[in-house]
């Protein structure tokens, strides 16, 4: 029989660490394991943890970061499919058995959607994900643009052979946002499976890492993450592109429109010159395979951006991180028929 483990890595999230390991607890399938890793916490996560010793397999170490965490428990995992889920995130009864139940060889990766909740637990009606999952063969994608749609870490199951093929995850690079490493190598090594249903919760709530905007202005500490992280991506990528003998041109992620806007927002919020950012990007937008309507609109986007003042320009590049313009953040403008991507990949 398929089995799952569960894996929860937590950080100080002593107030949620709870709810996300009683989710896990109440999974439908019996054959499930459970796995908490808390990574030098200093709050009172480990005496939240101490309430389940009986019923889950854990380990207390020094804060290492994420991908030490999620290392560290793929370690003691023995499940064929692996969920790494985040410990302020929680999973629905059904979600182990569900993705079982979807499982097929040659699978790397199944991902589904999450309903959003607030701190306190409590449902906004809202879909994290709200265009089509990623889904399919997107090798050619990836290696043609480095971009990856994917939900956040909670609404992924990984297959064993998969991660046994790429992990353990490089530690000192990968403190934070290690998903993106995972989900970027996973379209290289098998099919990406979806599930269209609603199988966990990610909680929005003040101490979220990942919210570009906080408290109405750009967050520099996202801004900053993301373009290291970009720069990071890219590397995974050739990296395991150039053993695998797979074709990939280091650099394609940072020489395209996505990270150049992101490079546009990091100038802005640090006050830095603009000079020949317009040009730069205008010509990143002219090789980008998007229709003429969402090109014209994300090029008065880019001229509004490096022109204006520089308080305006970043009410514009906040206003486009919001609705759409900025590709790292909304990947449904960077979709494209898969046909294009194939023909424009290196032999």
């Amino acid at each position: 029989m398929t089995k799952v483990s569960i894996i929860i890595n937590n950080y100080n999230y002593g107030n949620f660490i709870e709810d996300a390991i009683i989710s896990a607890l109440n999974q439908n399938l019996s054959q499930t394991q459970l796995i908490v890793v808390d990574d030098g916490s200093s709050d009172n996560s480990r005496s939240i943890i101490d309430n389940y010793k009986d019923r889950v397999d854990f380990l207390y170490q020094e804060n290492g970061g994420q991908a030490s965490a999620l290392n560290a428990g793929f370690l003691l995992a023995d499940g064929d499919i692996i969920i790494f889920l985040d410990s302020d995130d929680r999973l629905h009864a059904n979600c182990a058995s569900e993705v079982v139940a979807a499982w097929r060889p040659g699978v790397s990766k199944i991902n589904y959607n999450l309903e959003i909740i607030d701190g306190l637990g409590n449902n906004e009606g809202i879909r994290y994900f709200k265009e089509d999952l990623p889904r399919g063969n997107l090798k050619e994608q990836t290696l043609f643009t480095g971009m990856v749609a994917s939900p956040p870490m909670t609404a992924n199951a990984f297959s064993r052979s998969f991660l046994e093929r790429v992990m353990p995850i490089p530690e000192t690079l990968w403190r934070s946002a290690a998903d993106v490493y995972l989900f970027s190598l996973a379209t290289l090594c098998g099919e990406i499976v979806a599930i269209d249903k609603n199988l966990g919760e990610y909680r929005v709530h003040n101490s979220n890492d990942s919210k570009p905007i906080k408290n109405g202005k750009i967050s520099r500490g996202w801004i900053d993450n993301i373009v290291k992280r970009e720069f990071e991506t890219d590397k995974a990528i050739a990296d395991f592109a150039r053993s695998s003998g797979l074709p990939y041109t280091p650099g394609t992620i940072t020489s395209g429109l996505a990270h150049i806007q992101l490079k546009m927002i990091f100038i802005i919020t640090h006050s830095l010159s603009r000079k020949g950012l317009l040009l730069t990007a205008l010509t990143a937008l002219k090789r980008q395979k998007i229709s003429a309507f969402k090109s014209a609109a994300i090029a008065v986007w880019t001229v509004m951006v490096c022109i204006l003042p520089r308080p305006i320009a970043e009410e514009v590049a906040k206003h486009g991180m919001k609705h759409g313009f900025v590709l790292a953040i909304n990947r449904k403008l960077l979709k494209q028929d898969k046909r294009d991507a194939m023909a424009h990949a290196d032999p």
